[in-house]
């Protein structure tokens, strides 16, 4: 994941759950308030322990609420490490956002990153299919978290090698 998404709240401004007023001190209760609702609402809920159904779950229901290419494009590589058939059909839908959201649904020259992310996605969607390509995404994921000084990424057992029946 690249990026920090995130959702509008349904009913902040009409019910104004999250609303604290300037006039309310930032003390225990204060927190207490915050911590419950995160619990409630947070998607994935912020203290449950993440599981790949989990985060699988979050990033359909951000791809789904937000008029972003981000969260399709997330959702799609999500499923490729995951060996998961339905990255295609994501993947394809990742496309779509990211037309319908940048400069190339509006007719104008993209911008650089636009371009690139167009690439991004023609390289992904060139490796459905093929043998390797759980194994290409995540080694793309274990680069980019060496490039972001984290550890290395431990991938489960369970989880499948291939995409589409192809095996690693």
């Amino acid at each position: 994941m690249t990026q920090t998404m995130s959702l509008p709240m349904d009913g902040v401004d009409r019910d104004r759950r999250w609303y604290i007023g300037a006039d309310v001190p930032a003390d225990d209760s204060t927190a207490n308030q915050v911590i419950d609702a995160l619990r409630r609402e947070a998607i994935p809920n912020a203290f449950a322990p993440l599981t790949d159904a989990g985060i699988g779950l979050a990033l359909a229901e951000f791809a789904r609420r937000k008029r972003h290419w981000l969260p399709s494009l997330s959702l799609a590589f999500w499923s490729m490490v995951l060996g998961d058939s339905m990255a295609a059909r994501q993947l394809t839908e990742a496309r779509n956002q990211l037309v319908r959201y940048s400069r190339y649904g509006s007719g104008k020259a993209p911008l650089d990153f636009e371009v690139a992310l167009m690439a991004r996605i023609d390289t992904l969607s060139s490796r459905l299919g093929k043998p390797d390509c759980v194994e290409l995404c995540r080694n793309d994921a274990e680069e980019h978290a060496r490039a972001l000084g984290l550890p290395g990424v431990a991938w489960p057992e369970q989880w499948p090698g291939s995409v589409c029946g192809f095996p690693i």
